[in-house]
């Protein structure tokens, strides 16, 4: 019967058990690692009898324990007292002058796919160490079975031995700790994390409970203690350790999609901020309203939601990234400018070309004053900018044999005021203009462009190419065209004139 117990630390390491007989013969039963259960023994039992524990009786036992050791063996020596203190009494100072009876060796073999493994982690970069409570002849050979080369190790004792500075010096060239505390795991742990280290720490013990909370993240299996699980971030449900490489696998790929997706995103703002900026200042009116540049975020944030799934190049994986935002500021600032480079050629093209041939009989913007005047001028200006109030819906395209007198003109701005202010609008029998046709055709023909470029780069190969080259031509280029197709939709949907001596053509969208 069971009637007292001193249970194990880490620093003893050693449990405790008193327990009594029938007739009342008290009896204490020690278990531990082998070094410290002999410096509590005065004796051992051998052939039947108790003989006084010498140093020729300790080397063999320790030379016994050493062969098990290199097999891969862990061996708990087991040592009893007969008659101890009275029954209430007993503490540590009781666990002296003991018998020591023999010893267990058990065999704990590491997992199939641990040395797979570890070789894959080491090919993408993260660098395996061993932290463990076992002594340093188990540790070796175990090291040995999982293909881990042993450089260096620590025990627990030298550790105790170093202050912080110097123990975080050693700890990056060293591969294996062994005899280790749990807080000594812990030590470790925050010592690599305080060099610049992202580390991860498995276990599933108790006594790795204080590592896995001191590490970055904490890795547990489904089979571990309670108090391993609950400290663990993650949770292995599979008997596979190589879910390991595929976890960071995954995470690279993660990280490496959601950069192109901010630096995509950064620079096409800045981009676009860009050329606002440019355009407002070499441009008699702004190209690129505020409405045009939200539209643009929408189309392209669709597009954007092929990034999870893009593909990431083999050399991007193979070894750790870190966060750096100024890589994300010069991707930026050249990328950005660069891609203004189609929508400075879009508006040159526009405002030198496409517009002057459709809009204005070859006639730029700022010569207009000295062709035009009155209702004339102002509505060819509103052709170009697209400064008609929104609430006219049909617009009416002006014949190039328009008169140019005084009083045409004053009639034409009484009549373009007055409709617009009634919505007094044409009839509907009246013809449509072939060029006004035509223009219609080539901005839906932009709109059917751009929309096409958003659903491509939806594809997976598609988007890897996007990300290089083809990205910024697309976004640079489509926007540009449906900018001034808003222009022209509005100028050509709000502009009416109601007056039977001019000559009109009805221009329908």
């Amino acid at each position: 019967m069971k009637v007292d117990e001193i249970p194990f630390d880490f620093t003893r390491r050693r449990l405790t058990t008193v327990v009594q007989d029938n007739k009342g013969k008290t009896q204490m039963v020690t278990k531990g690692a082998v070094e410290e259960m002999l410096s509590i023994c005065a004796f051992a039992e051998c052939n039947g009898g108790v003989q006084p524990l010498t140093d020729d009786v300790r080397y063999r036992i320790l030379e016994t324990v050493d062969n098990l050791n290199d097999k891969g063996f862990r061996v708990l020596a087991i040592a009893q007292k007969s008659n101890p203190s009275p029954i209430g009494a007993f503490g540590v100072k009781d666990e002296c002058d003991m018998v020591l009876i023999g010893y267990l060796a058990f065999l704990d073999p590491p997992k199939e796919s641990t040395a797979d493994a570890i070789k894959a982690l080491k090919d993408h970069g993260v660098i395996t160490k061993i932290l463990t409570g076992d002594n340093d002849k188990v540790t070796r050979t175990i090291c040995k079975q999982v293909g881990l080369e042993v450089r260096n190790m620590l025990l627990g004792s030298d550790l105790e031995q170093m202050g912080d500075a110097e123990l975080a010096r050693v700890a990056v060239s060293t591969d294996v700790f062994a005899k280790l505390t749990p807080d000594q795991k812990a030590r470790v742990v925050s010592v690599l994390r305080e060099n610049g280290h992202t580390v991860g720490f498995m276990g599933d013990g108790i006594n790795d409970a204080a590592a896995m909370k001191a590490a970055d993240i904490g890795i547990s299996v489904d089979t571990a203690v309670d108090v391993a699980k609950e400290s663990a971030d993650i949770i292995l449900l599979e008997k596979d350790l190589m879910v390991l490489e595929q976890g960071i696998i995954e995470g690279r790929k993660t990280y490496a999609n959601m950069i192109k997706y901010i630096k995509m995103t950064a620079s096409s703002n800045f981009g676009n901020m860009f050329s606002v900026l440019a355009a407002s200042a070499l441009l008699p009116f702004l190209p690129m309203m505020s409405v045009h540049l939200i539209f643009l975020n929408l189309i392209y944030d669709l597009s954007c939601t092929a990034i999870p799934w893009d593909n990431v190049d083999e050399e991007f994986i193979t070894k750790p990234r870190k966060w750096d935002a100024s890589s994300v500021g010069s991707f930026m600032i050249w990328i950005g400018p660069t891609s203004s480079i189609f929508d400075f050629t879009t508006y040159i093209f526009m405002y030198f070309v496409f517009c002057p041939l459709f809009v204005s009989n070859g006639v730029l913007f700022n010569d207009l004053p000295a062709h035009f005047s009155g209702a004339e001028l102002v509505m060819l200006q509103a052709q170009y900018i697209g400064d008609v109030p929104s609430r006219v819906v049909r617009g009416i395209y002006v014949e190039p044999d328009i008169s140019h007198s005084h009083d045409s003109y004053s009639k034409a701005a009484f009549c373009s005021e007055s409709c617009i202010s009634s919505g007094d609008f044409a009839n509907n029998d009246w013809n449509y203009s072939s060029d006004h046709y035509s223009v219609y055709c080539v901005w839906n023909y932009a709109w059917i462009c751009c929309i096409a470029c958003s659903i491509l780069c939806l594809s997976d190969s598609m988007y890897s190419a996007v990300y290089d080259f083809g990205n910024k031509f697309k976004k640079s280029l489509c926007p540009s065209f449906r900018r001034t197709a808003l222009r022209r939709w509005n100028d050509e949907l709000e502009r009416t004139l109601d007056d039977p001596f001019w000559n009109y053509r009805m221009a329908w969208s």
